[in-house]
């Protein structure tokens, strides 16, 4: 007996010292790979042009370089992959990242990458996933959108994703672009339909909505196939294992219909808890490399829409570890005073938020035109952000 027990005992220490090193081997590996990033894209951002189009990259002038710390490279999957092949034209990112670099030879103007999807999508990709017919009531336009919620579709982006990783992920890595260390980010856009916001579906828009209501309707779309894919475009993501990932959250918009899809039943504006659950999804997939975004900040967004103003608050203090990067409102609709405002409701919710906002990209510089702008103000504002999080986290400062 004396035997025996002293055999359970020694189990028991075996196994607790087991637990106790694994423990210290999953904390150690979180925190090798939480090092292991790359440096975020901070402060003030230049995005580039809008009106629908792409234009690669926008660099600001040396007036203002003091006050843009990162700058948005983007092109359309149709660009990088116009046949079916196993190849991609590199020659498209490196082109905009030769700019960049030239423009910094610092290395410290760091890169959001945007890849379009949606309306942007090559053409062989459109033949194989089938198509719906979308308006964008932005531009009033209509456009054919690759059905994103079928299988297919998941499968096309991931080897996108795959390809674009082994360019542009691991500076140090076989086959990686020269220029690699200059994307700090990536952005998803796999479910998206004109923009890289992979939860809008334009189906509340009060001229379009109920046109895209029904081109859905007509098609195979159904939420769960859309919740799935948006969940398959996250997973395609995990191939970046040194470069952070960016999702533009918008409350999500979906809709029902009937058993015989004659009618629709039911248009969903934008339901915020739709959208915390993905984000519950986004970081507990890809951990401390989900950046939490929004391209739509305003003093209307913050302080006059409910919904928006909820997951602003959700995203700034969720649970885990991570930054949150936003855009403001797009051209000619925000004028200097309205940014000012947006920029100081940044700087009070990071006084207290667990997720700090870390950037604030900016649609063609638009309001470096409205006079009064105050140089010194928005190079003030830029350090903010910059500084917004620990020091090992973030870039070296001109």
């Amino acid at each position: 007996p004396h035997v025996a027990i002293n055999g359970k005992l020694m189990l028991l220490l075996l196994a607790g010292i087991l637990s106790i090193m694994s423990l210290t081997s999953t904390r150690a590996t979180t925190s090798l790979a939480a090092s292991d990033l790359k440096p975020y894209a901070l402060g003030f951002g230049e995005r580039g042009p809008y009106g629908g189009g792409v234009g690669n990259v926008v660099l600001p002038s040396e007036e203002f370089k003091p006050a843009i710390s990162h700058v948005s490279v983007t092109v359309r999957w149709s660009e990088l992959q116009p046949e079916k092949t196993t190849e991609l034209k590199r020659s498209v990112i490196d082109t905009a990242l030769a700019q960049v670099a030239a423009y910094d030879p610092t290395g410290n103007t760091k890169v959001r990458l945007r890849v379009f999807a949606g309306a942007q999508s090559p053409a062989w990709l459109m033949r194989e996933v089938g198509v719906v017919g979308l308006a964008d009531p932005k531009f009033d336009k209509e456009a054919q959108v690759p059905r994103w919620w079928e299988p297919k579709m998941a499968q096309y982006y991931k080897n996108l994703q795959t390809k674009l990783a082994i360019a542009y992920d691991d500076p140090t890595a076989r086959g990686a672009s020269k220029y690699a260390g200059l994307v700090s980010e990536v952005v998803v856009s796999m479910t998206s339909d004109f923009y890289p916001e992979p939860l809008l579906r334009h189906t509340a828009d009060a001229t379009k909505g109920v046109e895209n209501q029904n081109a859905l309707r007509r098609s195979t779309y159904t939420l769960a196939k859309d919740e799935a894919a948006i969940k398959a475009s996250i997973d395609a993501h995990a191939v970046w294992r040194k470069t952070r990932t960016n999702f533009a959250f918008n409350p999500y918009q979906y809709v029902l219909f009937n058993k015989d899809r004659t009618k629709v039943t039911y248009a969903e504006a934008g339901s915020v808890e739709h959208t915390k659950k993905f984000m519950d999804y986004f970081r507990a997939r890809l951990g401390e490399r989900a950046v939490f975004a929004n391209d739509s900040l305003s003093p209307v967004s913050i302080y006059s829409d409910a919904k928006y103003r909820e997951m602003y608050t959700y995203m700034v203090n969720h649970p885990t570890p991570g930054a949150v990067a936003l855009q403001t409102k797009v051209g000619g609709k925000l004028t200097y005073d309205e940014f000012k405002q947006t920029v100081d409701w940044v700087v009070a919710s990071n006084a207290t938020a667990s997720n700090k906002v870390i950037s604030l990209e900016i649609p063609e510089m638009s309001f470096y035109t409205q006079a009064p702008y105050d140089l010194g103000e928005l190079s003030g504002y830029n350090k903010h952000l910059l500084t917004s999080i620990a020091p090992s986290a973030t870039l070296h400062t001109r």
